[in-house]
């Protein structure tokens, strides 16, 4: 009788059960380190789409209509206007999601503005965040009688912010 030599190639049942369990315990003891980074990332893009805002609402203040128009509106509070994404992963072309929640007046110059310029912006990306809030301070100036705007914030929220925090 002859034997045959059985050349075993792979690996066995237990083998890859030992592997799969530490697989499993690395990812368990990984996966709230890595959120931690996602959500790092998620503010670092938002913090970036506040500083574009920003500085589209600065060139938008710079045309002369849109200024006088928001200086109207302003009197002597300041303008919180908020960038509605809770119905919209996108920016619509006519900047209908943008509405004033402090300060009276049209400011349609301003959205007119800020449509085209972020046109691209998307929703905010840290979890649980839908707005992108406006404050621009608005100041009357006693001597003159005219409303002069100045510092301009920007940040996300979970909801609609309805109260200056300048």
């Amino acid at each position: 009788m002859r034997r045959e030599k059985m050349n075993n190639k792979g690996f066995s049942l237990v083998e890859l059960i030992i592997v799969i369990a530490i697989m499993a315990i690395l990812s368990a003891a990984l996966a709230p380190q890595l959120m931690k980074y996602i959500e790092k990332s998620r503010v670092s893009t938002d913090d970036s789409s506040c500083t574009s805002i920003e500085t589209c609402v600065n060139a938008a203040l710079a045309e002369e209509a849109v200024y006088k128009q928001l200086a109207e509106a302003g009197g002597a509070g300041n303008l919180v206007f908020n960038v509605d994404f809770s119905s919209a992963d996108a920016m619509p072309s006519d900047g209908s999601n943008i509405t004033m929640e402090v300060g009276t007046g049209a400011f349609d110059k301003l959205v007119t503005e800020l449509a085209s310029s972020l046109g691209s912006l998307k929703a905010p990306k840290q979890t649980g965040m839908k707005y992108y809030v406006i404050e621009v301070e608005s100041a009357l100036d006693s001597a003159s009688g005219t409303t002069q705007l100045g510092k301009i914030k920007v940040y996300t929220k979970s909801t609609k912010q309805t109260a200056t925090t300048f």
